[in-house]
């Protein structure tokens, strides 16, 4: 239990310092920009459900997930043929956190690569993800065997999320609120 109480805290200082740096990088690359809105940054506060796909993980859901997203993104304007068939999608780097809120699982993160695709006169948004997840509690003989989720500290990380969006309500302040689909496996 003290190792785990250790580990916890060393993560959430190293949330901290990965928080702090993404804000110096994006303040940099905010200001330095040529063209006015060709970038922005977002970010996303989520709480959700673990969905039960077999009866051996039944144990595993103790209560509703939450975390955040951290995202810094690149808009298109149609300089090249793809931006224009696909709408004039956005692409970036995200980085997220997500608690499950039970003492087996633990906490992941996430690092990955995404596409923003856009429908409804750009109000519907739709991202696709692919990354690389680690977990602070993965499964252990020993120690952690209720873990039948996770065998490996490295994993990867898919996730989808469908959002309404409405940019510029307030200076280059906006909205977006929808669902998200998050994947983290072994495999």
């Amino acid at each position: 239990e003290r190792k785990f109480i250790q580990t916890y805290f060393n993560i959430k200082n190293m949330i901290k310092k990965i928080s702090l740096v993404l804000f110096f990088i994006y303040s940099f690359l905010a200001s330095s920009q040529e063209k006015k809105n060709t970038t922005y940054f977002d970010a996303q506060l989520f709480r959700g459900n673990i969905y039960k796909h077999t009866d051996d993980i039944g144990h595993l859901i103790t209560g509703h997930p939450d975390g955040f997203m951290l995202s810094y993104n690149w808009k298109t304007f149609g300089k090249k043929e793809w931006e224009q068939v696909y709408n004039y999608p956005d692409y970036g780097v995200s980085f997220h956190y997500l608690d499950f809120k039970n003492k087996y699982l633990g906490y992941n993160f996430a690092v990955g690569l995404h596409y923003n695709f856009y429908f409804l006169n750009r109000h519907l948004l739709l991202r696709i993800s692919q990354g690389i997840g680690v977990t602070s509690n993965l499964y252990n003989k020993e120690t952690n065997n209720k873990n039948n989720a996770f065998g490996t500290r490295v994993m990867d990380n898919t996730y989808l999320m469908l959002q309404y969006k409405k940019e510029n309500i307030i200076d280059r302040i906006g909205l977006q609120a929808g669902f998200m689909l998050n994947q983290f496996s072994n495999g």
